[in-house]
């Protein structure tokens, strides 16, 4: 099946992409679509990651009930994400993982102090934390992203949208 097909299908279809006359009159062809923002006619907030036959997310935009952005260490690691949460069971997720050369240094420095500290108060020091990728789910659809400026970009593309109520085609590359 074709993009352009299984696209026609999910704006005929039922669920929560609903019907969308003017996507399915249109016709949409992603090949020539640039990096970065184009405009369209539909109420679509559309990305594409990569090229548009390796992840292309589809979300009618008044599914869309909030647009997230921040940012949280995990380990060495320094995660940066983009969470656009829709009405139903879907959870879209684009985020960027990079190492973190000072926070590996401070956790070891302070590993022992840690230890003794949790040993004498019975871990009371310990905070809750999302343990990547054990807190995840199958309802989420997760994109990782190279670039940390382009999960900013992800983010005012998809607030702007939701806010103007103006569809739009978003391509990372």
């Amino acid at each position: 099946m074709k993009l352009t097909q299984l696209l026609t299908a999910m704006a005929v279809g039922a669920g929560s992409f609903g019907t969308l006359p003017a996507l399915a009159q249109e016709r949409i062809t992603y090949a020539d679509v640039q990096d970065g923002e184009q405009s369209v006619n539909y109420k679509f907030w559309v990305c594409i990651v990569g090229c548009p036959k390796q992840a292309v997310t589809a979300i009618r935009l008044d599914t869309i009930v909030s647009v997230n952005k921040h940012t949280y260490s995990v380990d060495n690691m320094v995660v940066k994400e983009v969470t656009i949460d829709t009405r139903g069971n879907n959870s879209i997720r684009f985020y960027c993982m990079n190492n973190n050369e000072a926070v590996r240094k401070m956790n070891d420095r302070t590993k022992n102090t840690r230890k003794l500290i949790d040993s004498k108060t019975g871990g009371l020091t310990t905070k809750p934390a999302k343990m990547f990728p054990d807190g995840t789910y199958s309802h989420n659809i997760e994109y990782l992203i190279d670039d940390p400026k382009k999960i900013d970009d992800i983010y005012e593309s998809a607030l702007n949208a939701v806010i103007k109520n103006k569809g739009c085609t978003f391509k990372v590359n």
